[in-house]
């Protein structure tokens, strides 16, 4: 119970700490599909919740429009599987049901 408090109160903190600066570190790499590899990590670990429960909607459309860039651009698999998919394997509803209800016209844009 104790554990899992602290895991929730790291996740809290992560998210505070990254919630407006990975957008333009994201938008800054683009380019660096390695980097990009690293950076699409932190979200893994991300409390999303938090984003409405302190009013940053907007750091949330800045992260999502540049995962949207990113998955225009990079459509290799691995960066594409970084995004869709938490660590352990499971699909990141989240980031694909928003992905979809953003950008429903992308049906073309990566096959994997």
């Amino acid at each position: 119970m104790k554990e899992q408090k602290q895991k929730e109160d790291d996740k809290k903190v992560l998210t505070d700490h990254f919630i407006g600066t990975l957008p333009p570190l994201l938008n800054k790499y683009i380019a660096d599909a390695d980097k990009l590899l690293n950076l699409l990590q932190l979200p893994l670990h991300f409390n999303y919740e938090v984003y409405t429960t302190t009013r940053r909607e907007r750091d949330l459309d800045a992260y999502l429009n540049a995962l949207s860039d990113i998955v225009q651009r990079h459509t290799t698999a691995d960066v594409c599987r970084n995004y869709f998919f938490v660590g352990d394997g499971k699909l990141n509803f989240f980031c694909l049901i928003r992905f979809l209800m953003r950008f429903q016209n992308v049906s073309n844009v990566f096959v994997m």
